[in-house]
């Protein structure tokens, strides 16, 4: 595709704003952004649309490296407030406590911990979305853990993970609870991709393949083209990724 009309339908599919985003997080957002949102966060290990309506991330996306993959903090900081969000649209240690929903990582503590510092990034509540816990803590963590795994093969990927939210389940009355999860993995080398969509609900490892989808499927679930972000000449259809 034509570089200068791939920049002008950007602008046009996701505004002007959003557009100038992508140069603001360096290699974060070297390819765009999903969506607009209310504020942009830039981090050492990754970039973030925040909703201040949901009180939480609809959107991370990351840079990763085998080199980068393979350093570990290990500090193991504890979730904490973000101070860059305005204190009204801050979701918090209250909203998760006994809510029966993990306080799951957008962009994963042990993907981007190269750094002390990014490790205390990747904790904070900006980074927080309610996951159920038989998701976070099974099927999901096995998908991160084999992205790292296909990051030290491939060298390089760019990673996006995005939260939707159908219907208005909150807990506390404040933090919204996406009914589906998306990631997005894609290798800018060999323009090749992998992509998933998961319902917030309990997943077994063993039923990862159930959740590949391609990116159209992807854009017609959340109503803004995707496919404009990358060149993709190969999507992946199994976990042989």
């Amino acid at each position: 595709m034509n570089y200068f009309f791939k920049i002008s339908m950007l602008i046009v599919t996701l505004g002007f704003t959003s557009y100038s985003w992508a140069f603001q997080c360096e290699s974060h957002t070297s390819f765009g952004v999903p969506s607009s949102a209310d504020q942009l966060l830039c981090r050492q290990g990754y970039a973030l649309g925040y909703s201040y309506e949901h009180r939480g991330p609809v959107w991370v996306q990351y840079s990763v490296s085998k080199e980068s993959v393979e350093a570990s903090c290990s500090s193991q900081p504890n979730f904490r407030n973000d101070p860059e969000i305005p204190e009204e649209y801050q979701s918090t240690s209250h909203d998760y406590t006994n809510s029966g929903y993990d306080r799951g990582h957008m962009a994963p503590r042990a993907t981007i911990d190269f750094s002390c510092a990014s490790e205390t990034e990747s904790v904070l509540y900006s980074n927080a979305s309610p996951q159920d816990p038989g998701l976070n803590q099974v099927g999901w963590r096995k998908l991160e853990e084999l992205i790292r795994s296909w990051t030290k093969q491939r060298q390089n990927l760019f990673v996006i993970t995005g939260a939707i939210f159908r219907g208005n389940k909150r807990i506390r009355d404040r933090v919204s609870v996406p009914s589906h999860y998306y990631k997005i993995v894609y290798d800018p080398a060999r323009k090749e991709s992998i992509s998933f969509l998961f319902p917030n609900e309990p997943l077994a490892t063993y039923d990862l393949y159930k959740g590949i989808v391609t990116l159209s499927e992807i854009n017609n679930f959340r109503s803004q083209n995707l496919s404009l972000m990358f060149d993709v000449v190969k999507e992946y259809r199994e976990l042989n990724f």
